[in-house]
């Protein structure tokens, strides 16, 4: 469903057969992508002579890999709206975008199917165009993607911007096309590399060779494995061929020429007839070394890297670690970035543009989501030494219920300022270390009370790097032990109604009491 900016609903968009009314206004850049039929009907040929548009391109499976790749990496990220105050950005539910870009953009598709869609189309036309349907207040509440075949930016004669939409019933031969203008302010526009940044460059149009020259290579490989992999041949019998001779000949060819299950199976030739190749292998037509080069070339087109689609060869970094970051940075950046300018400016208020309250972004740490040991190594670091981040911060990157007191830092001693007192830093030292490893104790009581012993057995292996990196190794131990009886003690007699309740009783009460009675240590 498609609605117009009074909120009525149009049918869906079709191709047009002829250019909008209106003699007094002229596109802007190529408006030849209106005489593209979205269906595959028509296109242009290829030198190859391979009729190829934007239907018939991704039937090519390294377009259509190189396509999908990178709009699924992008559709795959948050895009949030952000509340900008004291330099902190703060997701800004509240916001009317928030609930489109985060959730559903419509009613017919979640965002990630909706960015899906307009970052395929800038791959593939170069622009991803999307309806903004606003409210009576003005404020975005649809978003609705419009298929680029039908949107053409024009210019009125005082130079006034506008998208003109085609829309009309192609179910009948005598189809009526009409049209629908809509401003600049309530259509997204994403864009590819474009001439005169105001639309981006079609790509099928511009690499209809060199995607024609990938189709008809596989077009070539079908045929060539339908003729059983093997060379093209001719039978020279001498004399001439009575209708039942050729008939039986014509049978036998037939029967060991046709489909890979009869390949290989022998030939019968009569009357002293001979056989001769014509063509060479598939080594010597070069096939399989055309078909990479085609991969190659496939890449250059979409911008994938040639390892996503399947490729092989050297690649440019000394890891695939490497080369993953260079497809992050060259592949997904630039369409990030400048999906997100459009975004800020057709979405959020001009206060909100010229003051800085408010901005829009992809969270892109959902792209460098490491393996398990890097990503527990980093939250080790953060905590520790001179710590930049907060248990609780640290937790919700795991996706784990804040602690009590999680939203501290704990402050190493040899990490103290200046002038500090010894005492001071370590009590606060105990008094934090009480509070971590209380918090994971009472996550354990409530979830897992029946793995509690074993949790008690792993104690000090799972807690005595946290502790030694806060308090010198032999202080550390010791609050560990005391921590680790005073457990053992509620494990040992609490009942199993109440023994969650009696953990987080004795994690305050250590709390109150441990700090102090190290005082001197």
């Amino acid at each position: 469903m498609i609605l117009d900016h009074n909120g009525n609903t149009l049918s869906r968009l079709q191709p047009s057969e002829a250019k909008p009314a209106g003699t007094t206004m002229r596109a802007v850049g190529n408006d030849a992508a209106f005489m593209v039929e979205q269906s595959g009907g028509r296109g242009s040929t290829a030198s190859s002579g391979v009729q190829v548009n934007h239907r018939t391109a991704l039937t090519y499976s390294a377009i259509y890999r190189g396509v999908s790749v990178i709009a699924n990496t992008i559709s795959r990220l948050p895009c949030v709206v952000y509340r900008i105050e004291d330099g902190q950005e703060i997701a800004d539910r509240t916001h009317p975008a928030w609930y489109l870009l985060r959730h559903r953009p419509n009613t017919e598709m979640t965002a990630l199917t909706f960015f899906q869609t307009l970052f395929a189309h800038v791959i593939l036309w170069g622009n991803g165009f999307a309806f903004i349907r606003r409210d009576e207040a003005g404020r975005p509440a649809e978003l609705w993607p419009l298929l680029p075949s039908n949107v053409v930016l024009r210019r009125t004669s005082d130079g006034t911007l506008y998208y003109s939409v085609v829309i009309g019933d192609t179910s009948t031969a005598n189809t009526q096309y009409e049209t629908i203008n809509l401003p600049v302010e309530n259509v997204l526009h994403f864009k590819n590399l474009g001439f005169d940044g105001l639309t981006g460059y079609d790509v099928v149009g511009l690499g209809r060779d060199s995607i024609g020259l990938g189709l008809a290579g596989e077009q070539f490989a079908s045929r060539y494995f339908d003729n059983s992999a093997t060379p093209s041949l001719a039978v020279q019998i001498p004399g001439r061929l009575t209708d039942k001779q050729y008939g039986r000949l014509k049978a036998s060819w037939n029967e060991c020429r046709e489909g890979l299950l009869s390949a290989h199976k022998p030939l019968l030739v009569e009357n002293d007839g001979k056989v001769e190749t014509l063509s060479n292998s598939a080594r010597e037509s070069q096939l399989t070394e055309s078909r990479e080069f085609d991969l190659k070339s496939a890449a250059n087109w979409t911008g994938s890297p040639v390892h996503k689609i399947g490729g092989e060869g050297r690649t440019a970094f000394a890891s695939l670690e490497e080369e993953n970051q260079a497809f992050r940075d060259e592949s997904i950046e630039f369409h990030a970035c400048s999906a997100e300018a459009e975004l800020e400016v057709k979405l959020l208020t001009e206060p909100q543009i010229r003051t800085g309250t408010h901005s829009i972004s992809f969270r892109r740490e959902e792209l460098v989501r490491s393996n398990l040991k890097m990503r527990t190594e980093h939250s080790k670091t953060a905590l520790g030494g001179a710590p930049w981040k907060t248990r609780n911060e640290v937790r919700h990157e795991w996706k784990l219920a804040p602690v009590p007191g999680g939203d501290t830092f704990i402050d190493p001693l040899n990490m103290a300022p200046e002038g500090s007192e010894d005492q001071t830093q370590t009590e606060r030292a105990i008094g934090e270390i009480v509070r971590t490893i209380g918090g994971y104790a009472i996550d354990e009581a409530e979830q897992n009370p029946k793995r509690f012993a074993r949790w008690l057995e792993l104690f000090e292996k799972r807690n005595r790097p946290l502790a030694r990196v806060a308090l010198p190794e032999a202080l550390a131990d010791d609050v560990l032990e005391a921590v680790r009886a005073a457990l053992d003690e509620v494990y040992s007699t609490a009942t199993r109604e109440e023994f969650s309740q009696s953990v987080r009783d004795c994690i305050e009460r250590l709390q109150a009491e441990l700090p102090a009675g190290f005082n001197g240590v």
